[in-house]
């Protein structure tokens, strides 16, 4: 079922405090990782790996309550990512 984050929940038996959810980009599927709200989690988060380069990836965190603006976070992260590129040695 999709929800108004625009993805889709993975209810997968092994992961008993995470939910997994699938959402659609132009490169393809992006997996997201969220914790679930529980007593001793009342602020859960979500996680989500992205690849930056051949063999390199970078992992980031964001409040379950943003999931909705997952795809601008993600946006956000990779402007930030880019703005870190060094120029070569002179």
């Amino acid at each position: 079922d999709r929800d108004v984050t625009g993805v889709q929940t993975c209810a997968l038996p092994i992961y008993r405090t995470v939910d997994l959810f699938v959402g659609q980009l132009s490169t393809g599927l992006e997996v997201l990782q969220c914790e679930r709200f529980t007593p001793r989690i009342p602020s859960p988060n979500c996680h989500r790996e992205m690849p930056i380069a051949h063999g390199v990836a970078i992992n980031y965190r964001f409040k379950r309550s943003l999931l909705g603006h997952w795809r601008v976070i993600g946006d956000g992260v990779e402007k930030l990512i880019r703005s870190f590129k060094m120029s070569p040695p002179r």
